[in-house]
C-alpha cells in the first residue's frame, strides 16, 4: 500500500479523533453552562423568597413587593429553557404562581412586626442588604429604570434605619418597665446616634429631637431617684413621664411612614 495513501489515512483518522474529543468537549462545556444557569438561578429565586417571607409585611409596600416578584418572575423565565426536561413543568408553574401574586398580592398586615432585638434587627437588616443586591444588578441589567432604583434605594436605606431604630427603642422600653433606667437611656442614645448618622437629608431631624428630650427626661428620672427625698411625690412623677414617653415614643410614628422618596 502506497505510504502516502497511508499517511492520509492516520492523518484524517487523528483529525477525525480530534473533532470527535472537540464535540464532545464543546458539548459537556454547553451542559455544564445550562446547569450553572439552573444553579444560580434557583439560589437567587432561594434568597428572593427568603426575603418575601421574612421581611416584616408592612416593610414590603411602596412597590418593594411587586419589584421583588418581577425579579423572582424574570430569573424563572431565564432558567426554563436550560433546565432539565423533567424539571421544565416545575419551573413552568413557579412561573405562574409568580405572576399570580403580582397580580393578586397579599393584604399588608394590621399589626406590624415588634423588633425587638439587635440579632432579630440583624437578620432583618441582612434581608435588606440582600434586597439592596437584587436592586443592583436588576438596575445594571435595564431591568430596573434610574427613577426606580433611585426610589427603591432611599426606602431600602429608609428601612434599614427603621430597624434599627424599632430594636432600640424597643429594647429600652422592656428596659424601663423593668425600672433600668440606665440601660434604657443606653438604647435611646444609641437610637439618637444613630438616626443623626443617617440623618444627611434632615429626614430624621423631628424625631431625633424627639429622643433627645425622652433622654433628658429620663436623667431626670434617674436624678430624681437619687434625691427622692426632695423630687415631687414618686407616683405623679412616673405618671407624667410614663405620658411623655408614650407620646415620643409610638410605634405608630408618621416619620416612618413617609414616603422618603417623594
Amino acid at each position: 500500500m502506497d505510504p502516502l495513501f497511508i499517511s492520509g489515512i492516520i492523518v484524517f483518522a487523528v483529525l477525525g479523533l480530534i473533532g470527535v474529543a472537540y464535540i464532545n468537549h464543546a458539548l459537556e462545556n454547553a451542559k455544564l453552562e445550562r446547569a450553572r444557569k439552573v444553579a444560580e438561578g434557583n439560589d437567587r429565586v432561594r434568597r428572593i423568597d427568603y426575603m418575601l417571607a421574612d421581611l416584616p409585611t408592612h416593610y414590603l409596600q411602596k412597590g418593594l413587593l411587586t419589584f421583588l416578584l418581577s425579579e423572582k418572575l424574570f430569573t424563572l423565565k431565564q432558567m426554563l429553557p436550560y433546565a432539565p426536561k423533567d424539571q421544565q413543568i416545575n419551573v413552568q408553574k413557579r412561573i405562574e404562581l409568580t405572576q399570580e401574586e403580582m397580580e393578586a398580592p397579599p393584604a399588608p398586615a394590621t399589626t406590624p412586626l415588634q423588633i425587638s432585638s439587635e440579632s432579630q434587627a440583624a437578620e432583618i437588616q441582612s434581608l435588606l442588604q440582600d434586597a439592596h443586591r437584587v436592586l443592583v444588578t436588576g438596575a445594571k441589567a435595564g431591568r430596573v429604570s434610574k427613577a426606580d432604583a433611585k426610589k427603591y434605594n432611599a426606602l431600602l436605606k429608609h428601612l434599614l434605619v427603621v430597624t434599627s431604630y424599632d430594636a432600640f427603642r424597643n429594647m429600652a422600653t422592656q428596659a424601663r418597665r423593668e425600672g433600668k433606667i440606665k440601660l434604657a437611656l443606653h438604647h435611646y442614645m444609641r437610637a439618637s446616634a444613630d438616626l443623626t448618622k443617617n440623618n444627611d437629608n434632615n429626614q430624621y431631624t423631628e424625631q431625633i429631637q424627639k429622643l433627645r428630650t425622652l433622654i433628658k427626661h429620663l436623667q431626670e428620672e434617674e436624678e430624681r431617684s437619687r434625691n427622692k427625698g426632695k423630687a415631687q411625690p414618686a407616683a405623679e412623677t412616673d405618671n407624667q413621664l410614663s405620658q411623655k414617653l408614650d407620646e415620643i415614643t409610638s410605634p405608630e410614628d408618621e416619620w416612618k411612614k413617609k414616603n422618603v422618596y417623594d
